[in-house]
């Protein structure tokens, strides 16, 4: 998820993790990715990874429509950041600032982590579709 508030020991705003214990209803760990321009849009899980995505702003008056889609990927305890990798689809399209939504996440079978994207320029109409493996 994503929050405008800050959990215990983190700065204010950004995207979130709860894990929660259903059977006995209580949150047994939560963290937040620092940062409040990163909004927490979809998660999946394997065995030993927690993977959220979503995107992040820029609030940057002089660039129009800037964010990308970023991937960040836990341990499954959420104890530990392995990694994360941010998209822009910018030089892919000559340059040109675009507004890059996360559509889709997945962690398939043969252990690749996969989204889907849509990368569009509001004021010109443009909107194009991108699947990336990202292994």
């Amino acid at each position: 998820g994503t929050t405008d508030g800050a959990f215990s020991g983190t700065n204010e705003g950004g995207a979130f993790v709860i894990k929660i214990d259903v059977q006995k209803r209580i949150i047994t760990k939560q963290v937040q990715l620092n940062g409040s321009d990163r909004t927490g849009l979809k998660i999946v899980c394997s065995d030993d990874h927690v993977f959220v995505g979503g995107h992040v702003e820029f609030n940057d008056p002089t660039i129009d429509q800037k964010q990308n889609v970023y991937v960040t990927a836990y341990d499954a305890e959420l104890s530990k950041v392995a990694w994360t990798v941010e998209v822009d689809t910018t030089p892919y399209f000559g340059g040109q600032p675009r507004m890059d939504q996360l559509v889709a996440l997945e962690f398939n079978p043969a252990g690749d982590v996969n989204v889907l994207l849509n990368s569009i320029i509001l004021a010109q109409g443009i909107s194009d579709i991108i699947f990336m493996d990202l292994q």
